[in-house]
């Protein structure tokens, strides 16, 4: 792509390209153009698409290392498939070296538990009562949710991606000033972080 680029280039710089090099530049450049404009929407539609990796940073956000007794959460199916991983696991063994390199992070004098047993129902999850936290795919408007847990944050992750034909048809004069909206990722609730009432 690059070659017929610069090649096409070359020639229409020294004025002898007939019009089939300069389809070929322009084909090449509109090709070129599309490429990068396709990257950086699938890049923005992948950084949206692990809701797993934001609910389990968040949720260490909130907690602060040294709370006591030691969280015991549970993740779920969808935030284990969708970016929770060991290395994510800050406030239990093993302790990355990496993470007590700054002032005042020390491990927790007492490990947290990070626990991903599947198949369990938010009845289960309430009775076990060694469970403090839960990152949870049922949403807040549960009643069983409602009735033993306290909403601590939500999670927004990737739904569809929407193209804004009416900007396009109705006001293409803005296009240009509102040239990221025309093409923009949606976004809707997915994971939901809980406290222990």
């Amino acid at each position: 792509m690059w070659q017929l680029l610069a090649g096409s280039a070359t020639l229409l710089q020294e004025g002898r390209a007939p019009y089939l090099v300069k389809i070929c530049f322009l084909a090449a450049a509109g090709a070129l153009a599309a490429n990068v404009a396709l990257t950086g929407l699938l890049l923005k539609t992948s950084m949206t698409n692990y809701p797993g990796g934001s609910a389990i940073s968040t949720f260490h956000k909130l907690i602060p290392p040294t709370v006591s007794p030691p969280p015991h959460v549970h993740i779920c199916n969808l935030a284990a498939q969708s970016g929770v991983t060991l290395f994510q696991h800050l406030n239990a063994p093993p302790y990355p070296d990496a993470l007590f390199l700054w002032p005042q992070s020390t491990p927790p004098v007492r490990s947290w538990t990070y626990n991903r047993t599947e198949n369990l129902t938010i009845g289960d999850l309430t009775s076990a009562t060694q469970f403090t936290h839960l990152i949870s795919e049922v949403p807040p408007l549960d009643p069983d949710i409602t009735r033993d847990w306290n909403l601590m944050a939500t999670i927004p992750a990737f739904n569809r991606v929407v193209f804004d034909k009416e900007l396009v048809l109705h006001r293409p004069l803005e296009v240009p000033r509102k040239f990221f909206d025309v093409i923009r990722v949606e976004q809707r609730d997915q994971l939901w972080i809980y406290e222990r009432r």
